[in-house]
């Protein structure tokens, strides 16, 4: 598992990337980038099916292999699954798609708990090693959602995450060390 400096190093980065994100949010306004609310779903299966069946999981993977990396605002990934370009298709990654889950079942009944995280990489590189996932539950059962849709875990502990997502990603030769909440600039 991670060590406290290694924990406050990604502690930092991350409060960085939030901003840096919502600058970058800022300028796309400024440019023009569309927006629309995020749907709301009444249940975590919902928003799951929405997402990865309705919209095909447009995941398109971190560009330049997760340098320079920065949050999708959820609005205008809504904006995107309701009216898809031809040509101009954001990056749409792991972080995006857990910050568009939050908003999507944020209110929902029973769904308690929610979070963002971070699953971090023991070789402490954040290129394209990482994951970021929501975390919560409904009536006291814990479920992750992300880029594969939605996971019920017999808990939530750092050590599950780590064990259930390095398994599922053992073929790409992922394994996580730490778990760590992620600050997210877009509160829902």
């Amino acid at each position: 598992m991670l060590d406290a400096h290694q924990r406050d190093i990604i502690k930092r980065f991350l409060e960085a990337k939030a901003g840096w994100s919502s600058w970058n949010d800022t300028a796309a306004s400024l440019r023009g980038a569309p927006r629309k609310a995020v749907r709301k779903f009444p249940t975590v299966e919902a928003a799951a099916h929405y997402y990865q069946v309705e919209c095909g999981n447009p995941y398109t993977g971190d560009p330049f292999w997760g340098a320079g990396d920065l949050y999708l605002h959820p609005q205008r990934l809504q904006a995107y699954l309701d009216n898809p370009p031809i040509i101009g298709k954001p990056p749409i990654d792991c972080d995006d798609v857990a910050a568009w889950y939050w908003h999507a079942v944020a209110g929902a009944p029973s769904v308690e708990g929610l979070r963002i995280v971070s699953l971090i990489d023991p070789s402490f590189s954040f290129a394209n090693r990482s994951h970021v996932i929501l975390a919560g539950t409904v009536r006291g059962r814990a479920f992750t959602l992300d880029t594969n849709g939605l996971m019920w875990q017999p808990d939530l502990s750092e050590a599950t995450l780590c064990r259930a997502f390095s398994t599922l990603y053992m073929d790409h030769g992922h394994e996580y060390a730490g778990a760590v909440d992620t600050p997210y600039p877009w509160q829902p």
